[in-house]
């Protein structure tokens, strides 16, 4: 006599399954809730451009453009540094502050 299993449940259903499946991440992990596309933009053009070297160059840059009296232009270049490292960007806000410099602002 034979014996034939029928399993009573579902392979999708089961709860073996549900306990070794990761559930789908929602939300990217590097998602801090700045979605500045055009920010964001310039920063990845500007990594391209100088590689690791990038947030150095941004902060040469910022220091050019308010060396010339770019005042915007520094601001978007302080931006771009924060970007790739925070500290270099808090650093060099900080320095210019003399100088009353604000945030740029850029709009979607």
């Amino acid at each position: 006599m034979t014996v034939r299993f029928a399993p009573a449940r579902t392979p999708a259903r089961s709860p073996l399954v549900r306990a070794f499946v990761k559930p789908a991440i929602s939300t990217a992990a590097n998602d801090d809730g700045n979605d500045d596309s055009q920010l964001l933009r310039a920063a990845l053009q500007h990594f391209a451009n100088h590689g690791l070297n990038a947030a150095r160059a941004a902060r040469d840059e910022a220091e050019r453009a308010l060396a010339t009296g770019d005042r915007s232009g520094a601001e978007a270049w302080i931006d771009i540094c924060s970007a790739f490292d925070r500290r270099q960007g808090a650093r060099l806000k900080r320095e210019m502050s003399a100088q009353d410099i604000q945030p740029a602002t850029y709009s979607r």
